[in-house]
């Protein structure tokens, strides 16, 4: 998807191996636990072009953390969580149904559309007024 320049935000499995590539600041007083740029082990061989950054979050109502993986290098870590806390209002609902059956195809097409609201949001929108926007 990187090469097609769609950005996708979605969970690292616990298993996955990566190397870390730069420890990012993170904001005091903040959910964000770890901000870095990583390297999967199995995507080495591609170089600069397949890093991704991953994202540690504290959730409160969980009592636990949550790892997220991009390949959006240029939001914040805080609008990178947002996103995926809120993927269903960012998308619009008549893409929920549309999740259960995907093929590759699908799976295009959604990416894009997550394309364009992440533009959206990197433009200055808040996720609330890309929310209200897909609901009409």
């Amino acid at each position: 998807m990187t090469r097609s320049h769609v950005d996708f935000v979605t969970r690292l499995k616990d298993d996955a191996l990566y190397g870390v590539v730069e420890q990012r600041t993170v904001p005091e007083g903040t959910d964000i636990l770890r901000d870095e740029v990583i390297l999967l082990v199995s995507q080495q061989e591609i170089g600069p072009e397949a890093q991704l950054r991953r994202i540690e979050v504290w959730v409160e109502e969980k009592q636990g953390t949550l790892v997220f993986v991009t390949n959006n290098l240029r939001l914040a870590a805080r609008t990178i969580a947002r996103i995926y806390k809120e993927r269903w209002q960012i998308l619009g609902s008549g893409v929920k149904s549309a999740v259960s059956g995907l093929n590759s195809f699908n799976l295009l097409a959604l990416a894009s559309i997550v394309s364009a609201r992440l533009s959206i949001i990197g433009e200055g929108r808040s996720l609330r007024a890309c929310a209200k926007t897909t609901a009409h």
